[in-house]
């Protein structure tokens, strides 16, 4: 009786499975509707809009400034540039044209000694005022040194239309003239919302050979003060 019993006992612990074994793992089984988790990647480089236009964009660019002849007073230029700008990383090459316009006065005192009584010189006085149109095509190079901040120079060759009235004491004489006008500058831009402020320096060249002013350059120093709007791509 008591081999029965054990032999019982013996059967039910095997059917049981062996106390304190751990059980087998079953294998995973993949769900194609799981994801499976991946190895999250790096994000790349950010892209600006600069280096994302394809073949460049074009760019307009009003300017106010101050134009200083040598023998002039100094006159107020007021102009505006367009121009295509094809990027290449912090590089940029320009091509575009700008028109301008500026218009200076100059007075003083002549005297004719054949015209004089005596010792007596006859003097009088005089006013000229030269008032100028400026059409130039514009190459340009950029170069940006800070995420907000680029430099540029420039060279300019084009056609200048002068307009001179000169007044006497009685008599007024005008005279128009085109001529040559060359123009070199350098400045600095800085991001200021769609677009950027940008401080020029640049120096004009024009001379005429017009009767009343004889040889004369009417170009000179000119500091300008502008902005520049991109507007598409």
């Amino acid at each position: 009786m008591t081999s029965w019993l054990m032999l019982l006992a013996a059967a039910a612990q095997a059917a049981a499975g062996t106390p304190g074994a751990p059980a087998a793992p079953s294998p995973a089984t993949s769900d194609p509707a799981t994801p499976v988790a991946t190895a999250e990647q790096p994000p790349g480089p950010a892209t600006t809009t600069a280096d994302a236009a394809l073949g460049g964009f074009l760019t307009l660019a009003p300017k106010i400034g101050l134009l200083k002849a040598s023998d002039l007073d100094a006159a107020v230029y007021a102009g505006g540039q367009v121009s295509y700008q094809v990027p290449a990383g912090r590089h940029a090459l320009a091509l575009g044209m700008e028109s301008g316009y500026a218009s200076a006065a100059s007075k003083g005192e002549l005297s004719d000694p054949r015209l004089g009584v005596g010792s007596h010189a006859i003097a009088g006085s005089y006013s000229l005022r030269e008032r100028q149109v400026t059409t130039l095509v514009i190459a340009a190079y950029h170069h940006r040194v800070a995420t907000s901040i680029t430099l540029y120079g420039e060279l300019g060759v084009g056609l200048a239309l002068h307009a001179l009235t000169v007044r006497g004491q009685q008599s007024e004489h005008e005279e128009t003239e085109g001529s040559l006008a060359l123009r070199g500058g350098a400045g600095a831009e800085v991001a200021l919302g769609p677009g950027g402020v940008f401080v020029e320096v640049a120096y004009l060249w024009t001379r005429v050979h017009a009767v009343t002013a004889q040889d004369a350059n009417f170009g000179g120093l000119l500091p300008m003060l502008g902005y520049r709007l991109a507007v598409g791509f």
